[in-house]
């Protein structure tokens, strides 16, 4: 549980129980994120020669990106190790509790926001395994992995809601998308405000058609599942039946808290 390479997703009890039966997790649109830069309007602009030819005959297509974006792009969203520089000794945090300050599930902020107020579960995976099952699940080349970004000013985004009118004029709508997202992915997928910056999150993205909902297969890349504080203790069994069902070699914890600080412990 304390390797660097483990990215870890929080959600509700329910939607636990409905991954590990099915042995998939869903991804989300964009547009569903919390995130309001990713979920409200993104206003487009035109530039370079061409504008006025875009502007009488294709200015649709500065809603279009706008709407398909952020309704074709789905996300699933994970926690990943903490790599900032931490001053422990300033801190009197002993060698052996200083993992718990870097991984992902145990952040007490991530419990109580998107662990539904530490009733709910936190998944962990194998970035590395799961980074495999997503290349192979999706053969288009139309899909991204990384870590977020975090900016106080987000400048690079304000460019990259610019489109090119002769890439427009030249290739047509649907080609001139494709082109702008090949160009400026990183601005849309995994670039946020540094409010958010202590989710350390890492993401996987697909573009798909239409909005069309995916799953991504988890059996082989699931290494834990762990319990909040106030996860209903007669689900215990339930939940770690599904766990095991999931992938045999999965580990099972329950998550205490004792004076603000994380402890694991084995949950039957």
């Amino acid at each position: 549980m304390f390797k660097k390479d483990r990215v870890c997703h929080y959600t509700s009890m329910k939607s636990a129980i409905f991954i590990l039966n099915d042995k998939q997790i869903n991804f989300t649109p964009l547009v569903s994120t919390k995130d309001p830069r990713e979920s409200k309007q993104w206003n487009f602009g035109f530039i370079g020669n061409g504008q006025r030819i875009c502007l009488e005959n294709y200015e649709e297509a500065l809603n279009d990106f706008d709407n398909s974006i952020k309704n074709n792009s789905m996300i699933l969203s994970f926690c990943g190790w903490n790599n900032e520089k931490i001053n422990f000794e300033n801190n009197a945090i002993p060698p052996y509790r200083q993992d718990y300050y870097r991984v992902g599930w145990a952040r007490s902020r991530m419990w109580s926001q998107y662990g539904e107020k530490h009733t709910g579960v936190c998944l962990v995976f194998d970035r590395k395994k799961l980074e495999e099952q997503f290349k192979s699940t999706f053969k288009t080349d139309k899909k991204f992995t990384g870590r977020v970004e975090y900016q106080y000013h987000l400048e690079s985004f304000v460019i990259a809601r610019k489109i090119e009118c002769r890439n427009i004029i030249e290739h047509g709508v649907d080609k001139a998308l494709e082109m702008q997202i090949d160009k400026y992915f990183h601005e849309y997928f995994f670039l946020k405000l540094m409010d958010y910056r202590d989710e350390h999150e890492y993401r996987l993205v697909v573009i798909v058609d239409d909005g069309d909902s995916i799953r991504l297969p988890i059996e082989s890349s699931l290494k834990g599942v762990i319990v909040g504080i106030d996860f209903p203790s007669e689900e215990y069994g339930r939940i770690d039946a599904l766990a095991q069902n999931c992938n045999s070699a999965v580990e099972r914890y329950f998550l205490s808290w004792q004076e603000g600080r994380p402890q694991l412990w084995g949950l039957l």
